[in-house]
């Protein structure tokens, strides 16, 4: 049996959206993923100005938007460790645990692809887990032109996957929220419903 590949998937997931669950099939898909591992994180390193909704809501969330996804997992790793979740401290982590028998490819979106250069210990990472940023439709140019800038700095594990454009945000849905919409459309139907019985983003 020749070597596997993990997919891992991390983020604040307040909440997980359809969205998101169009990249992981893509990036399952294009880059023949035989797992995608979901790892909402405590405490993202760019957002530590910002309120986030419970970990134990954000965890319920996510496990719930997977539902359906067979290849779909999640960990709360970063959860029970605490602190600021550094990508570099959960890769590590997974480098030890799967290396032996997984090839492991950590899943950006195409804007963070271009800020890798300012990631905590960016290169250790790298040695790590290939990068897998997504690309949507026309990014060719910018593609090129970010991984130059990677390349020039020493940051090569990195390759683009085509993926769906697809307008979703977590801050439109609390904002949709907060105003009283529906977001049917824009989340899981369990989300959804988690949502509304947790009366969450309201505030």
């Amino acid at each position: 049996m020749g070597r596997m590949r993990l997919g891992i998937f991390g983020g604040t997931f307040d909440p997980i959206h359809k969205g998101h669950l169009a990249i992981a099939e893509a990036m399952q898909q294009q880059l023949k993923l035989d797992r995608i591992l979901f790892i909402p994180d405590y405490l993202p390193p760019h957002k530590l100005q910002q309120q986030c909704s419970p970990s134990s809501d954000r965890l319920a969330m996510t496990l719930l938007g997977i539902q359906g996804h067979p290849l779909f997992t999640v960990s709360d790793r970063e959860l029970r460790r605490r602190g600021v979740s550094y990508t570099v401290d959960t890769l590590h982590q997974l480098y030890r645990r799967y290396h032996r028998y997984y090839d492991l490819y950590f899943l950006i979106g195409a804007d963070s692809a271009e800020q890798l250069p300012t990631w905590h210990r960016i290169r250790e990472a790298m040695r790590c887990s290939i990068f897998a940023a997504a690309a949507r439709p026309g990014f060719a140019p910018y593609k090129e032109k970010v991984t130059r800038a990677l390349a020039r700095q020493g940051l090569t594990r990195l390759v683009w996957v085509d993926t769906p454009e697809i307008d979703i945000s977590s801050t439109q849905i609390r904002q949709r929220v907060r105003a009283g919409q529906a977001i049917g459309d824009l989340v899981p139907q369990a989300v959804a419903d988690y949502i509304r019985q947790r009366e969450l983003y309201q505030g």
